[in-house]
């Protein structure tokens, strides 16, 4: 349960969860700009993220 509540709150912070080889990992969205998480078979391979500066 606390688990449950401190991953939610990471969330609540602007971070996404993914899962890679079986461990939880976090990655910071950004303030503009877009997240893709790419699969393959069903298993995550590989992240890209792309941010905008203003």
């Amino acid at each position: 349960m606390r688990e449950e509540i401190e991953l939610l709150q990471t969330v609540l912070e602007g971070f996404i969860l993914y899962n890679k080889h079986g461990i939880i990992v976090k990655e910071k969205t950004p303030d503009f700009g877009e997240i893709t998480l790419h699969f393959l078979d069903g298993k995550f391979t590989r992240l890209e993220k792309k941010e905008i500066k203003k």
